[in-house]
């Protein structure tokens, strides 16, 4: 086994000294040492720049210098070589001084042995291993934390700040808090958040426990960033918590101007594919109340042609009256007035007159039925949520879209009358059941190669509790959802119909209005060639956590 050489250099100007060191060194077991000698400080300057040393034994008294300007300046020039000081003085304060200097060890000359030289020679070079270990995970380590992106700094209960990383000097500039354990007294913190970061510090302070909250900064150039922050106390060596407090603060400050865009967006398209819907339905809605205000318009002539006839009979009528009264029985104008009442047609007229009239009743009732169902469906959009009768919404929801599915399908509605209501936005349900009734109408359409062919289908409606969901059913006899698409159909923008006969935006808008603002679910169960049914179900108890 080969053995350990170890390179030393012995700065001494004393040749008795050296002599010494050199006698204890010549004999080795384990490890050889190969020493030089320098008996000045410029021989030693010359030998540290030409060469490196695993050791230096450093006699601070030498003819060009003097005391610890010696080991700073063998420091200077050989930076990573540990020192080993040799020194006549035996005084503990010495010892301890020149270690603070950068010597690892010092040692009295005279005072030691072949052993503790060679121990002391060991753990000094060990020592020195472990300072640069540290040295560098410590600049490894504060690299990382300058050129973090997040904002990481840490105070103590003065408000004095013990570490700021870079991204934080950047963000808030040299100018640092002296208050209290507050962030400098919350100034640059909005208002409406400054007590929930306050509770939130109070908190982590009594407890020891890490916390988490987002708060906004005003900046000394008018803008304002949004922070998402991690807040503990730092652990001491024996794991309690201590007076200092750390903070690292994400900027959240463009992801949520994002999601204020993207909310922003899907409200556009939610408008814009409600206006599809509306015109959608603009044509058959006009169709369903042009057909009974035709035949009360066709009534309403027969009415008045009917009357202008009575009109005329009951004039002679009083003619005859008068006449009677004043010179007894015509029998001329008796005989006129029979030929008006048969001209007329008077039984006739008194069996179809009530009936035009209630015709016309019927009519009008439809079409102030077709006018409430249209005005409950496009309830104008509200800031909160309200109690909506879910059956009520469907069944307006089914009378508003007849025109789009009377042709190719028959509705079947099979309601629980005991569900309780939901808190929803009525405008955004009314919305997602609109989509789906209609594509049931398609795609039972497009199953029976257009309106009017091989019969119609059948589309059916569901609702019941299911413990503590409200759960729509909403079942078709179309084609089915192929299964290449099926995990694509709440996908933005796609599509299976032809081009300007779909935008591709109802089911994900469904989906986000089922799903992001009323904390539900809707998945669907299809069948090819038999059907497709989407299953709805909505919480009609107020979710933990309410989500906007």
């Amino acid at each position: 086994m080969e053995s350990e050489r170890l390179s030393i250099l012995l700065v001494e100007d004393s040749d008795i000294d050296a002599l010494v060191f050199t006698y204890l060194l010549a004999d080795p077991q384990q490890t050889e040492f190969i020493q030089e000698r320098a008996a000045s400080l410029a021989e030693a300057r010359k030998l540290l720049v030409k060469k490196e040393f695993d050791v230096v034994l450093l006699d601070l008294m030498l003819p060009d210098s003097l005391g610890f300007d010696t080991c700073s300046e063998v420091l200077r020039i050989a930076p990573r070589v540990p020192i080993v000081v040799l020194s006549s003085i035996e005084n503990e304060s010495f010892g301890v001084e020149i270690v603070e200097q950068g010597a690892q060890d010092w040692l009295v000359k005279g005072r030691f042995d072949r052993v503790m030289l060679i121990k002391t020679i060991r753990y000094a070079i060990q020592r020195k291993i472990n300072v640069e270990k540290f040295r560098k995970s410590e600049a490894l380590h504060r690299i990382i934390l300058e050129n973090a992106a997040d904002l990481i700094f840490v105070i103590d209960r003065q408000g004095n700040h013990i570490f700021n990383s870079g991204s934080y000097v950047k963000l808030h500039g040299e100018r640092w808090s002296k208050d209290s354990f507050d962030f400098g007294g919350l100034e640059h913190v909005f208002v409406e958040d400054r007590e929930a970061l306050l509770e939130t510090i109070e908190h982590s302070c009594a407890t020891g426990e890490k916390a988490s909250i987002e708060y906004r900064i005003a900046l000394q150039d008018g803008c304002y960033r949004t922070l998402d922050a991690q807040i503990g106390l730092l652990p001491e060596e024996s794991g309690e918590a201590n007076n200092h407090l750390f903070v690292i603060a994400h900027d959240i400050t463009e992801r949520k101007v994002a999601e204020k865009e993207r909310v922003k967006m899907e409200a556009q398209l939610q408008q814009a594919q409600k206006l599809e819907s509306v015109g959608q339905l603009a044509a058959g809605i006009a169709h369903e109340i042009n057909t009974p205000i035709q035949y009360v318009s066709d009534n309403v002539r027969f009415i008045n042609d009917a009357f202008e006839d009575i009109q005329r009979l009951l004039a002679n009528y009083e003619k005859l009256s008068q006449s009677t009264r004043e010179k007894g029985a015509d029998s001329k104008m008796i005989e006129a007035i029979e030929t008006i009442r048969k001209e007329a047609d008077i039984v006739y007229l008194m069996d179809e007159i009530p009936n035009a009239l209630e015709q016309s009743l019927e009519g009008l009732d439809r079409v102030c039925g077709l006018v409430q169902a249209m005005k409950q469906f496009s309830h104008p959009g509200q800031e909160n949520k309200t109690a909506v009768d879910i059956n009520k919404a469907l069944a307006t929801t089914v009378t508003v879209a007849r025109h789009e599915w009377k042709y190719v399908a028959n509705v079947v509605t099979d309601f629980d009358e005991d569900i309780p209501r939901v808190d929803c936005f009525p405008a955004d349900i009314n919305q997602v059941f609109l989509n789906l009734l209609v594509n049931a109408a398609h795609a039972i359409g497009e199953a029976a190669g257009g309106v009017g062919r091989e019969g119609k289908g059948s589309i059916t409606i569901i609702t019941r509790r299911v413990g503590s969901w409200v759960e729509i059913r909403i079942r078709d006899t179309g084609m089915g959802i192929p299964e290449g698409i099926r995990d694509r159909i709440f996908d933005p923008f796609f599509t299976t119909k032809e081009v300007g006969q779909g935008t591709g935006q109802g089911l994900p808008i469904s989906h986000s209005v089922i799903v992001d603002k009323h904390a539900g679910s809707i998945t669907f169960e299809t069948d090819p060639g038999q059907g497709t049914e989407f299953i709805i179900k909505l919480p009609f108890l107020k979710p933990a956590t309410s989500i906007q």
